[in-house]
């Protein structure tokens, strides 16, 4: 192997170690975000079908 084809090993290695660390940082912040994020749209959807509910019944709301 000649001294160009020892760098582009290298290169290829290092390459690919920064890859895989990158789809493991990836992976970590997924798995904590990926809750949260089911969770907001939950409470989103929550919160427009309580809008439809005051707004189809306003005066139940507005007399309590």
């Amino acid at each position: 192997m000649n001294a160009h084809q020892w760098r582009k090993a290298q290169e290829s290695f290092l390459l690919s170690a920064s890859l895989k660390l990158d789809n493991d940082a990836c992976a970590k912040t997924n798995f904590m975000t990926i809750p949260c994020w089911k969770d907001l749209i939950r409470l989103k959807i929550d919160h427009c079908y309580k809008i439809v509910e005051i707004t189809d019944n306003p005066g139940k709301y507005l007399l309590d």
